[in-house]
């Protein structure tokens, strides 16, 4: 099921929906730098449509279900009519290049009017290996 986006500042925040403490000292670090490159933000996207626990169990149920297995993108921006997946990770392996793929795939399903959509890992540190991943796969990163 498609969720409305909520577009918001880009600005320190109490809470950023769904990062670890961890994370959110990386995404705090980012928006200190003042990136030109952010525009609008949206944190906590649901994508993909989650595992329906079936029949049997009460609606409630099924819904909380669906939406506790849905993919979900760690921040969205959105900056001169394109979009930009961004995955916030402390300590990023090879799963956080699949993982922003599996979000782009499942983002441009639900939302094929927001277009073009770029990928971003912005993370602590990174290895020689996932920076050569990133970029065979077209993945723009940062480390800050």
């Amino acid at each position: 099921m498609r969720e409305s986006i909520i577009w918001l500042k880009p600005e320190k925040r109490f809470k950023y929906p769904h990062l670890s403490p961890a994370d959110k000292k990386i995404w705090e670090r980012y928006l200190a730098t003042m990136p030109t490159s952010l525009g609008a933000v949206s944190y906590d996207l649901r994508v993909g449509i989650g595992q329906d626990p079936g029949e049997t169990y009460q609606d409630n149920i099924r819904t909380m279900a669906v939406k506790l297995t849905q993919l979900r993108i760690d921040v969205l921006n959105k900056f001169n009519n394109s979009y930009q997946i961004i995955e916030v990770k402390f300590d990023p392996g090879p799963g956080a290049v699949g993982q922003l793929i599996a979000y782009r795939d499942l983002f441009v399903l639900e939302y094929p009017e927001l277009r073009p959509v770029n990928l971003f890992l912005l993370c602590n540190k990174i290895t020689p290996d996932l920076v050569t991943v990133c970029r065979m796969n077209n993945i723009s990163f940062q480390v800050v």
